[in-house]
């Protein structure tokens, strides 16, 4: 979870650096001994020329060694992701660089120790732009917004970062095409409204394998210092039919695969040591939804279904988490399963 509150931010002018998500620390005083060893290593080296700062900003960066240090290696860092990011994206990558210098603008305050931290966090993530899942390259690019809680008020009001990573095939043929366009939907309708305060929006991978994607869409909701939600909506996408798998496109009989997942899964709990064993299989259904929601998890691949969804083959609930065998459901598969079973079980 990258959620940030900012203490300060700055330009990284050479290259559109930005900060990133993570909270800061407490502010640090320097002692006297600090100080003096700070000016005595020398002028402070940014990614920009020091001598001809002149915004505030930049004189931030260009106060303390360290954050000059951080805004060099998120300068290098966003000059890399522009190098090594398929070309159809460099445009929308750069955008998202202007997107959050204009957040950082609107909410930075002159804190060196804080901002170093964003940076850092702001490296790594321009560090995950490009990730690979069964043999599928995605590119992950990343929006911010400032958001500040409408319960604090006054100067000490620090804003909060609302940030939605968009995970996206990179190189997509026209089957995958849909998968992108589903995710950016999907995104933009989990993220709205917008968090009020602060928050991110991102995408998972559960299983990526010839003809299909199981992915899950996460909404995550901050308010204020210890208040948070999550959403997940699991979106199990078989590529050739270009939507979301229902359980009659995985079953033959969806509701005795239903009944014996249910059973399956309660006695995996019995299992567990710390499990009540005052639970029947009836509550146990009731506790975890099996009347709407259900899933299965077994080598690699990764189902979770809701009747009433709007993606038909999702549902809005954490999945259980519940491992059971193939041999179990075997007799339920459908013969003609829209992907590549024997790849999913490879995976796992």
């Amino acid at each position: 979870m990258r959620v940030a509150r900012f203490g300060a931010a700055s330009a990284a002018l050479a290259l559109l650096a930005g900060c990133g998500a993570a909270r800061p620390a407490e502010k640090k005083t320097d002692t006297p001994a600090a100080v003096a060893a700070s000016q005595a290593a020398g002028p402070v080296v940014a990614s920009f020329d020091c001598a001809k700062a002149s915004t505030a900003l930049e004189k931030l960066i260009c106060s303390d060694a360290a954050l000059a240090k951080a805004d060099r290696d998120l300068a290098a860092a966003y000059a890399a992701a522009l190098k090594q990011t398929p070309a159809e994206w460099r445009d929308r990558l750069r955008d998202t660089q202007r997107g959050w210098l204009a957040s950082a603008a609107a909410a930075c305050k002159a804190d060196a120790s804080s901002c170093a931290e964003y940076f850092e966090s702001r490296t790594q993530a321009l560090g995950d732009t490009l990730s690979a899942k069964g043999g599928r390259e995605f590119v992950t690019l990343t929006t911010y917004h400032a958001t500040r809680d409408p319960d604090l008020a006054g100067p000490e009001d620090d804003p909060a970062l609302w940030e939605t990573a968009r995970l996206q095939i990179s190189r997509p043929d026209a089957e995958e095409r849909r998968w992108n366009a589903m995710v950016a939907a999907g995104l933009d309708r989990i993220m709205d409204p917008p968090p009020v305060y602060g928050g991110e929006g991102f995408v998972d991978l559960a299983s990526v394998a010839p003809g299909f994607i199981g992915a899950r869409l996460h909404r995550v909701h901050v308010r204020g210092p210890g208040g948070e939600s999550h959403q997940i909506i699991s979106v199990p996408w078989s590529l050739k039919l270009g939507r979301a798998l229902t359980p009659a496109d995985v079953f033959v009989d969806p509701a005795a695969a239903k009944e014996t997942v249910a059973r399956l899964a309660f006695e995996q709990y019995r299992k567990d040591g710390d499990a009540d064993s005052s639970v029947t299989l009836e509550t146990f259904r009731t506790l975890t939804a099996y009347d709407r929601y259900w899933n299965y998890e077994a080598a690699g691949l990764s189902l979770a279904f809701d009747d009433d969804n709007e993606f038909g083959g999702a549902h809005r609930a954490l999945t259980l988490g519940t491992t059971i065998p193939w041999a179990d459901l075997a007799p339920y598969l459908r013969k003609d399963l829209p992907f590549d079973l024997k790849a999913l079980r490879d995976i796992g």
